[in-house]
């Protein structure tokens, strides 16, 4: 939900892990706020078209995208 989206923004990752194992729901939630948060796709879309081709060639050739750029995924916007 948006207003669980706010408040896990907020927190360390730490604070999601201990979050979510409180229960059942909160793990849930926490695991749906995940995959919008770390959605590599929409990242790599600033960049790519179609970034599952992108992400099916370093599968390919294991290659690995680095630096500032994965610093900015990882570094969700709080």
């Amino acid at each position: 939900s948006p207003c669980a989206d706010l408040l896990f923004a907020c927190l360390s990752p730490r604070s999601l892990i201990r979050f979510a194992l409180t229960c059942r729901a909160a793990y849930l939630a926490v695991a749906e706020f995940k995959t919008r948060a770390f959605n590599i796709n929409r990242h790599l879309s600033r960049y790519f078209t179609d970034p599952i081709v992108f992400r099916c060639l370093q599968a390919r050739t294991n290659s690995l995208v680095s630096g500032s750029n994965t610093l900015q995924f990882l570094d969700r916007p709080r």
